[in-house]
This record gives structure tokens, sequence and C-alpha cells, in this order.
């Protein structure tokens, strides 16, 4: 076994937007990415639930995936509590809806 070697959470048949979210960040931008590819408009909560990893990390992953032109944010109002939210939508995803 070698040691010091970090084994990725991303295989050769995974989508190619979780690879390239993989490589730009490793595991935690592979996780949030493959949830971000499985739900149907995400907050950022729902992500950070979904991956078990921290709101605010989960947070910088988005931003720094936006920055890069990976994903889109719509920002909508949330009803219920009376204040304004993202959702995320990967662009494969936005572009398939215009």
């Amino acid at each position: 076994m070698c040691k010091g070697r970090q084994f990725r959470l991303v295989d050769a048949f995974e989508d190619s937007f979780v690879r390239a979210a993989s490589m730009i960040g490793g595991d935690d931008y592979a996780k949030v990415a493959r949830s971000l590819a499985r739900s149907e408009d995400p907050t950022d909560r729902d992500l950070s639930n979904s991956t078990d990893i921290g709101l605010n990390k989960v947070r910088r992953v988005l931003y720094d995936l936006w920055g890069r032109c990976l994903i889109k944010g719509i920002r909508v109002k949330d009803h219920q509590v009376g204040c304004f939210v993202y959702i995320w939508r990967t662009r494969r995803n936005s572009e398939m809806l215009n």
C-alpha cells in the first residue's frame, strides 16, 4: 500500500461535471457536485444536509464552481422565511431549460 497517497471518491465512469469538480477541489467538491447533479433546484442548505458537509464549506464550493462558470445560481424569494435564497443548477441543466 502506498503511504501518503490519497484516493479520490470519483471513478473513471463518473459524470464529467463531478470529475471536473473533483479535479478543482477534491472530495468535498465531488460530493457537492454529485448532490447538485442529482437534485432538482437545491439550496445551499439542501446540499449541506445531503452531503454532511458544513454550510460554510458548501457555500465556498458553490461560489468557486459558480466563479468558474460550471454552475448557475438563481435568486428566489423564500415566502416561508421572507428572505431571498439561491437555488443552484449545473450549467448543463440550466441550458436545457432555456
